[in-house]
């Protein structure tokens, strides 16, 4: 009796790792398959993405690239800037002519200047020369 009560337990224990066994090919069984259709799904999105790029790379304009469309609101946009640039520039240009007018004052004394420093030397350089003269004549400069 105690002899068939422990066959009956290591059957029992037997069936179980036997059924545990199952259950470890199974469920690797199972992996492997959704590795391969997640593995397959994957592929087709890769080539669905190479497909689309190919056809972007086709049907885009490359010297186009990067320049911004020019829409409603953008060229408005650009008008106001330069408006309000013209504004400015406007503003400017009375202090710049003053400013202007002043520095031809400025360079007209400056030439005159020049002009009274080089007659100055000239006179100076006659002066020198007539002193050199008389000296080797032998006049005192006072004489």
């Amino acid at each position: 009796w105690a002899l068939e009560n422990q066959r009956a337990i290591t059957a029992a224990a037997e069936k179980r790792v036997v059924c545990s066994e199952d259950l470890v090919r199974f469920h690797e069984e199972q992996r492997r398959l959704m590795a391969g259709h997640w593995k397959g799904l994957c592929q087709m999105k890769d080539e669905r993405i190479r497909h689309l790029n190919l056809q972007l790379t086709e049907h885009t304009d490359w010297q186009q690239v990067g320049v911004q469309m020019q829409t409603e609101a953008s060229l408005s946009h650009e008008l106001q800037c330069l408006q309000d640039r013209h504004a400015e520039l406007s503003a400017c240009r009375p202090r710049k002519g003053d400013c202007m007018q002043e520095l031809k004052a400025r360079l007209s004394e400056a030439k005159a200047e020049a002009s009274e420093l080089r007659g100055a030397e000239a006179e100076a350089k006659v002066a020198a020369h007539l002193c050199q003269t008389d000296q080797v004549r032998g006049l005192s400069p006072m004489e």
